[in-house]
């Protein structure tokens, strides 16, 4: 079944739903058919509605100034849950994973904090592991799986947890 229908094609730009649009992703085109068809199959025609001009034939204004006679409102991506690992063996194993691809590889686990402004200057180095309680030790200070979930992130920006 697709994923958007035409009840969710927006023409009218007086309306509220319109309205509520701006800066946010939509899909365009010109035609109602098109519109649907690019959001259904996901083509690259999704930009940020930037405004509406209601006198014009092309009312829809995107974020590159172009002009469209309808929209369809990009559904938010359903953002993953995570829930603390189960031990300590299983955060080690995510680590080796998350941080394949980073210049630190091999050097160590290392996380960062995703709440820093500059998080790229917030890596910390996992300087403990106990399997008998499951914490770990990082920035002077021991802590459970959970609150290593809730204060970092793995070096490629997924949180310290597994997939609930």
């Amino acid at each position: 079944m697709p994923e958007y229908t035409y009840e969710e094609v927006i023409i009218n730009p007086t309306i509220e739903k319109a309205k509520n649009c701006i800066g946010k992703m939509v899909y365009f085109a010109d035609t109602p058919r098109e519109c649907l068809y690019y959001a259904n199959n996901k083509v690259d025609y999704c930009m940020m509605l930037k405004g509406i001009n209601i006198d014009s034939n092309y009312p829809f204004i995107l974020e590159n100034t172009a002009y469209y006679s309808c929209i369809i409102l990009k559904k938010e991506e359903p953002k993953p849950e995570y829930i603390p690992f189960d031990t300590v063996e299983e955060f080690i194993k995510a680590s080796l994973i998350h941080n394949k691809e980073h210049y630190l590889n091999g050097t160590g686990i290392w996380i960062k904090d995703p709440h820093s402004e500059d998080s790229e200057s917030c890596i910390s180095m996992v300087n403990g592991l106990c399997t008998y309680d499951n914490t770990v030790y990082v920035d002077d200070r021991w802590m459970n799986l959970n609150q290593i979930l809730k204060s970092y992130s793995f070096l490629d920006e997924t949180q310290c947890g597994k997939l609930r």
